[in-house]
């Protein structure tokens, strides 16, 4: 992939606290608007770095009624310094869109920020959440974004990184509410009994819940079983909608070990792969797929949340932490193949609240 460098503007500071909803900022032709309400919507994330949504795709939009798309525009690594000097965090796998997004949806720019990029980021956060939101707008600007009423932060943020992302967010924020955009993060299962991070809410992610290198783990994508501690007698201070799989994929184990994770989730050729009792698939001969190298004897880990278990999981997320009658449900993410495992009204029925 190839990388590409923050352009440096000046930083513009503004007060730590809250904007008003209906304060009108006028400093420049992109500002002038209003922070809009946060409205309850049918959401979705889109998590590729082509932005094609194929015929079937732009019908599951318009069927299920989706206002609000989690665009992701890039993610921020770590990286070597392009004169070799030092490590830095850059921005990479920045979407390219081969078709502009629909206008009458609300467009989300999602940014991914690793936790060696956010642990590289310490005492230089005011300058990298300028470069973020530099690009973002620019990348808004270059494609004729205009219906962005808010900007997401994705970032697996721990005890020991979490003053540089708080820090981050804070000042990315209030840069934001310049220009009457807010801004979100998503919010991990064990990031719950933490400090709130100062954005205007969150999305709390409820997959990627299990050990997935783990040989003996079942279903790392969603397990009740591995949700339902976090949620016991938790309460958060923070608004958050609620993010629901509907993706599958194969882990790929050599000797008990884990060696990936495997996009494909095709496994029915009697002639490569042999389907165990478990519902795993063991390798029958030597083959490439998806440039690796698999082995005879290897092991692949078929995983998909199951419609009941997301059903499960869900009201046992909404019952326990929702602050108010209005918040969104979003499905991760807009995979034609994947969303066609599930019926019209099962689909329905997860965004239904309940």
């Amino acid at each position: 992939m190839k990388n590409y460098i923050f352009v440096f503007v000046a930083i513009l500071m503004v007060s730590c606290g809250k904007q008003n909803a209906s304060k009108i900022v006028a400093t420049d032709s992109l500002a002038v608007k209003t922070i809009a309400p946060h409205r309850e919507y049918n959401s979705i994330y889109h998590w590729k770095t082509t932005f094609n949504p194929t015929e079937s795709e732009l019908a599951f939009l318009q069927n299920h009624h989706i206002k609000r798309l989690y665009l992701r525009f890039f993610d921020v690594a770590l990286d070597n310094h392009w004169l070799g000097e030092q490590l830095s965090a850059i921005p990479i796998a920045t979407t390219t869109f081969l078709q502009a997004p629909l206008s009458d949806m609300e467009i989300v720019p999602t940014v991914y920020i690793t936790l060696e990029a956010i642990r590289s980021v310490n005492g230089k956060e005011a300058d990298y959440a300028n470069r973020i939101i530099t690009r973002i707008l620019a990348i808004a600007t270059r494609h004729k974004i205009n219906n962005i009423n808010e900007v997401q932060f994705d970032c697996d943020w721990t005890r020991t990184t979490r003053n540089s992302y708080f820090k981050l967010c804070r000042i990315a924020r209030d840069s934001l509410h310049k220009k009457g955009i807010e801004l979100s993060s998503t919010i991990r299962l064990h990031q719950l009994r933490d400090d709130c991070p100062p954005v205007d809410r969150g999305v709390l992610m409820l997959y990627n819940t299990g050990a997935l290198k783990s040989i003996n783990t079942k279903n790392s994508i969603l397990d009740y079983l591995d949700i339902s501690p976090y949620l016991k007698n938790v309460s958060y201070r923070m608004h958050l909608d609620f993010a629901y799989p509907t993706f599958s994929w194969g882990v790929w184990f050599r000797d008990n070990k884990f060696k990936a994770i495997l996009r494909t989730t095709d496994f029915l050729d009697t002639n490569y792969y042999q389907q165990l009792t478990d519902g795993t698939y063991k390798v029958l001969k030597d083959h490439y797929l998806e440039s690796h190298e698999l082995l005879q004897d290897d092991i692949i880990r078929l995983e998909s949340p199951r419609y009941d278990e997301v059903l499960k999981v869900k009201q046992l997320a909404e019952r326990t932490l929702r602050n108010n009658t209005e918040y969104s449900v979003i499905l991760y993410h807009l995979d034609s193949i994947a969303l066609t495992k599930y019926a019209t009204d099962e689909i329905e029925n997860i965004y239904r609240h309940s």
